[in-house]
């Protein structure tokens, strides 16, 4: 019997504070992840490791690309992966609920309650490291 694929799951932010905030609790929950400010960086490299990736959290308001496109770019890369965007704003929220891969919107500043229970729901399918080892 096999283990159970443990979860990887890109987060985007350029805000540093964000960054690690999010890092932090999904750590504590187990999950593998890596972690991107540029969101360039992060279409790279989930071009290069697709079939790896379980998830991606972004912030919707970036330089450059925002994570609405990332949302989209994302969807050509790896068309299941569901995506969760946070967002200060609201503006720009229903576009990205009319994108199928975007599971969720949280507004920020995320509660820690709500971004376990929205990332949760969105990786089934894959498992976490048992932080009591």
């Amino acid at each position: 019997m096999g283990q159970q694929k443990i979860c990887l799951i890109v987060v985007v932010d350029d805000e540093k504070q964000v960054e690690e905030y999010i890092q932090a609790v999904l750590g504590r929950l187990g999950y593998d992840q890596v972690s991107f400010y540029d969101p360039e960086k992060a279409i790279e490299y989930l071009s290069q490791n697709a079939g790896r990736v379980d998830l991606i959290v972004s912030d919707i308001l970036m330089p450059g690309i925002d994570g609405l496109e990332l949302a989209r770019k994302a969807a050509e890369i790896k068309p299941d992966v569901p995506v969760i965007l946070l967002s200060g704003y609201s503006e720009k929220l229903p576009d990205a609920i009319a994108l199928s891969n975007v599971k969720s919107v949280l507004h920020k500043p995320v509660l820690k309650t709500d971004l376990v229970q929205t990332v949760e729901n969105a990786v089934k399918g894959c498992g976490r490291r048992d932080k009591g080892i």
